[in-house]
């Protein structure tokens, strides 16, 4: 005699049902999970991390000044893409009209926000743009102090 179709119905969701179960046991054996599941489906609730309070910047720029550090931006932007001496001592003379006579700390905070920068390198664009340093100066005595990170970090190991 066979089933009805109500029966197999039937038959197939007890079947299903047994096969969540293991798949739940599963996975809380797997990852830990404790306590009652309650009547329904197990929902985590997802609470976001509290955003962080924005500061401002501690500095002021006047508009000559951001001009100033976006000028410089752009002009390093340029130069890398075509490797100019010419654009990268005009992004030194920005930096240096930039630099004014503000303390290390407000300049350094500056270079990191608006330009993106460190301190060795700006020092490194100014001399540039004064004269003091070549572009292929620079590029060896940073090749050079890269070789040297390099072979102490490799002692290490």
């Amino acid at each position: 005699m066979s089933a009805s179709p109500a029966t197999q119905a039937l038959e197939a969701a007890r079947k299903a049902i047994a096969e969540a179960e293991a798949i739940v046991r599963y996975a809380r054996k797997r990852y830990g999970i404790v306590g009652r599941a309650g009547p329904g489906p197990r929902t985590i609730r997802f609470r976001p991390a509290p955003a962080p309070e924005i500061e401002g910047p501690d500095y002021f720029l006047s508009d000559r000044e951001l001009a100033e550090a976006k000028a410089a931006c752009v002009m390093l932007a340029i130069a890398k893409l075509g490797g100019r001496a010419a654009f990268y001592r005009a992004a030194g003379g920005h930096l240096l009209r930039l630099r004014g006579d503000r303390d290390r700390g407000e300049w350094s905070e500056i270079l990191r926000h608006e330009c993106r920068l460190s301190i060795r390198r700006a020092y490194e664009l100014i001399a540039l743009a004064r004269g003091k340093q070549t572009l292929d100066e620079a590029r060896a005595a940073t090749k050079a102090r890269v070789k040297k990170f390099r072979k102490i970090k490799g002692r290490k190991r």
